[in-house]
């Protein structure tokens, strides 16, 4: 792992559990259906509809693909002087 991968990294599901992010995709998901006007929905085919929602409440979920895992070389990093865990913790480094 680089020292630049953590500092630029994109944290999924950090804020809230896998569970409440999977159900509120599929409440969200029961109202764009309910939202659908019933005489618009009898005459569209519903393959369209199904094809539409399904792609709109889709996760793309990272998979890791351990066959691919590797570590880099040795190398070098800049490290930062002073780290930063929250609103009132800051650590020196020297």
């Amino acid at each position: 792992m680089r020292i630049e991968d953590v500092q630029d990294a994109i944290l999924y599901f950090n804020r809230t559990d896998m569970n409440s992010v999977l159900d509120g995709q599929r409440k969200e998901a029961d109202r764009a259906i309910e939202a659908i006007n019933a005489d618009v929905l009898l005459s569209a085919p519903t393959e369209d509809y199904v094809a539409t929602i399904a792609k709109r409440y889709a996760l793309d979920i990272p998979v890791l693909q351990r066959d691919q895992a590797h570590l880099e070389e040795p190398r070098e990093i800049p490290w930062p002087s002073r780290i930063t865990a929250g609103p009132f913790i800051a650590l020196a480094l020297f």
